[in-house]
């Protein structure tokens, strides 16, 4: 394995690690089935159609294609 692959590697490893640990310490939302304060809007819009949220959530998934 080469160098650039251990780091890679390793890299990978660290931030399983800490995305695990963030999770464990913040835990679980209870609002909405665990989806959130806009979660259920952002999953009406990924199952069904992008115009079926808010006219905030609408305008996110425009700006993040953008940034």
């Amino acid at each position: 394995m080469s160098n650039s692959m251990r780091a890679n590697v390793a890299s990978a490893a660290f931030a399983l690690v800490l995305f695990q640990l963030v999770e464990m310490a913040s835990g679980r939302l209870a609002v909405n089935g665990g989806l959130g304060w806009d979660g259920e809007m952002y999953a009406r819009m990924v199952t069904r159609r992008l115009s079926d949220g808010t006219a905030n959530t609408a305008l996110r998934p425009l700006s993040a294609a953008h940034a």
